[in-house]
C-alpha cells in the first residue's frame, strides 16, 4: 500500500468523485484505476462518461484513454502524439503524459529522472506529483 500524500495518482480505491488513484486509502482529488466512473474522474476502465480518464473506451473527446483513434487533447497510451495530450510513448512534446520519454518539466511520465510536478511510474516521490509507485 502507498502512503498516499494528497493530490497524487493512485491505481485503485473506493472511488470518491474526481480522484485519480493507483492504490491507496483514497484521499480526495486523486486518480483511480478502476471505479464506478463518476463524471470528470480519471479511470482505467469504465462505461466512458465524458471527460474521464479511461484505459479503454469508445473515445469521447477530452478523455484520457489507453488506446483510441486519438482525438486531440485526450490522454492516450499510444497515438501519433498531438501536443498537450497524455501519451504512453511518443517523441515527447512538452506538457504531454508519456510512458517513456526524455522527461521535459511538467509532463506526466511513467519513468524518468523525476522533475517536480510530473506524473511518474517510479521516482523518489516529491510532493504533489502523480506517481505509479512511491
Amino acid at each position: 500500500m502507498i502512503s498516499c500524500p494528497a493530490d497524487v495518482l493512485l491505481m485503485s480505491c473506493s472511488c470518491p468523485p474526481h480522484v485519480l488513484l493507483m492504490s491507496c486509502s483514497c484521499p480526495a482529488h486523486v486518480l483511480l484505476m478502476s471505479c464506478s466512473c463518476p463524471a470528470d474522474v480519471l479511470l482505467m476502465s469504465s462505461s466512458c462518461p465524458a471527460h474521464v480518464l479511461l484505459m479503454s473506451c469508445s473515445c469521447p473527446p477530452h478523455v484520457l484513454l489507453m488506446s483510441c483513434s486519438c482525438p486531440p487533447h485526450v490522454l492516450l497510451m499510444s497515438c501519433s502524439c498531438p501536443p498537450h495530450v497524455l501519451l504512453m510513448s511518443s517523441s515527447c512534446p512538452a506538457h504531454v503524459l508519456l510512458m517513456s520519454c526524455s522527461c521535459p518539466a511538467h509532463v506526466l511520465l511513467m519513468s524518468c529522472s523525476c522533475p517536480p510536478h510530473v506524473l511518474l511510474m517510479s521516482c523518489s516521490c516529491p510532493a504533489h506529483v502523480l506517481l505509479m509507485s512511491c
